[in-house]
């Protein structure tokens, strides 16, 4: 799923890469939590630096376990495993990786 900036996410995303050189984006969660301020979000490292070439995310296989929802919007615990791009073993993910459903990109061409 490629999201443009001013976009609503449109489910639960994992945040794997952005136009930002640093795998950034903010986005903004005034319809979940009445808030206006942007909140910065994080790319997963190991995959934003592996799908520079966006056609590769079409390929992609792995496995991804996480906890089950809950009520904190920040709190998200979870990995990652994709033998291609990082054979160490799993890769941890938090909350900053992820774009939450009805959360509006903003200040990022894409995610």
């Amino acid at each position: 799923v490629k999201v443009l900036n001013d976009q609503i996410m449109p489910c639960d995303l994992l945040f794997l890469r952005s136009a930002n050189e640093r795998g950034h984006c903010f986005v903004e969660t005034s319809s979940l939590d009445g808030e206006t301020d942007l909140k910065p979000k994080v790319s997963v490292a190991t995959c934003h630096n592996y799908f520079v070439d966006e056609n590769k995310i079409d390929s992609i296989s792995g496995r991804l376990a996480y906890e089950g929802p809950n009520k904190n919007l920040e709190s998200f615990q979870g990995f990652l495993e994709i033998p291609a791009v990082h054979k160490d073993g799993p890769i941890p993910l938090q909350g900053e990786n992820l774009l939450l459903r009805g959360t509006v990109l903003k200040n990022t061409e894409y995610v």
